[in-house]
């Protein structure tokens, strides 16, 4: 199995979302519109391309046919209202895991996030959980302290990091933290509510039991 594959497959796993050959892509896409692909982008639709209870679920992963080349970059992922995208520069196709850059839709002025592709799906998967309908059964959040932080990363793995947006699983568990209208906030989603219950006691939170929206 290709390296990113086993890597995207052992996140899904571990959050208790396992793949499927039906999640996957069944058609060779590392030369999709005669564009080369990254292994890192090509490995993620492969396996899991149409998971779409994830990849759908608030901002949109583009199937290829929809990927948007401007002669510069190809985007394959947009903003749920459409307003921003995602792509790799296209001169970087023939590298492995090349950096992710966004842009607004309107202008395509692209600006490195300098994350690679691999990491950045990752995060995206765990943004996905937060923000979206229908993934992760079971949410609750919580007020983020110096020191909350610092244990959830002794004792969390960590996925990775965009800005002041952290990801971080477990078995059966996504946990993310970030400023949410100016303060600090835990969110996390688990495949039940006991789950949700243990890592409050875990981290000796008061959870609030409802997202703050």
């Amino acid at each position: 199995m290709p390296r990113y594959a086993a890597l995207y497959r052992d996140f899904f796993q571990t959050i208790g979302r396992p793949l499927t050959e039906k999640d996957g892509l069944n058609l060779e896409i590392r030369s999709a519109n005669e564009l080369a692909v990254p292994d890192a982008i090509a490995d993620f639709f492969e396996v899991a391309g149409r998971a779409d209870d994830f990849t759908l679920a608030y901002n949109r992963l583009l199937q290829p046919a929809e990927w948007i080349n401007d002669g510069e970059m190809c985007a394959i992922l947009e903003e749920n209202q459409g307003v921003m995208l995602w792509g790799y520069r296209l001169e970087e196709g023939p590298l492995e895991n090349p950096t992710v850059y966004q842009a607004l839709a309107e202008d395509h002025e692209w600006q490195s996030l300098e994350l690679p592709w691999s990491e950045f799906l990752l995060l995206m998967m765990c943004f996905q959980d937060v923000f979206g309908d229908e993934v992760m059964p079971f949410h609750d959040t919580a007020l983020l302290t110096k020191e909350l932080a610092q244990k959830i990363e002794e004792t969390w793995t960590r996925v990775g990091q965009m800005d002041d947006w952290h990801a971080f699983i477990r078995p059966n568990c996504i946990l993310c933290h970030l400023d949410w209208e100016g303060e600090p906030r835990l969110f996390i989603g688990a495949q039940n509510e006991t789950l949700i219950e243990a890592v409050g006691v875990e981290l000796d939170v008061e959870l609030e039991g409802e997202m703050p929206w």
